[in-house]
């Protein structure tokens, strides 16, 4: 059962976000000449949308674990560590990162997508990402909970910037 935790903490690596923000970069560049105008448009926005999302997501979830500085509920591995947890990091606990850039993802495709009623059920996978932090024993429960609602609430909130004053 370890194993889909593991699959699952893997998509909430701020690695993994970063990859696929490169891939969609690549096809912007790749598909901008032969696109009609609108939809380059409309796929640069995306891209600057989901990427100041994810961005501010993991500043603002670094910046808080160093300014709160919580244990994590795990012993770090060492040399002679026999009851360490191998998934243990050495980086402060709250809030969980994994769950606020799975979750910042997650809602930036709920408003960059056109049929957001059948964007609900994917939530799962944030969900499943954040909890995986707990089950490995990693994380406590507010840790997730707390940057859960930070990678919900930074699309939110871009979104509405965008909205109201910028144009991009």
């Amino acid at each position: 059962m370890a194993d889909i935790w593991v699959f699952l903490t893997l998509l909430g690596q701020p690695e993994f976000w970063g990859i696929l923000g490169v891939v969609l970069t690549f096809i912007y560049f790749t598909i901008r000449q032969s696109a009609k105008p609108e939809m380059k448009e409309v796929f640069k926005r995306a891209l600057i949308f989901f990427a100041m999302s994810l961005l501010l997501s993991v500043l603002i979830t670094q910046g808080l674990k160093y300014a709160f500085d919580e244990e994590r509920p795990c012993i770090v591995c060492g040399p002679s560590d026999a009851l360490c947890n191998e998934y243990c990091l050495s980086t402060p606990s709250f809030p969980s990162g994994h769950a606020a850039i799975t979750f910042a993802g997650f809602t930036s495709l709920f408003f960059i997508l056109k049929r957001k009623k059948k964007m609900f059920p994917i939530f799962i996978i944030p969900i499943l990402t954040a909890l995986s932090r707990v089950m490995l024993g990693v994380h406590f429960w507010q840790d997730i909970i707390v940057g859960s609602l930070i990678g919900i609430a930074i699309p939110i909130i871009v979104h509405q910037l965008k909205e109201k004053w910028w144009d991009f």
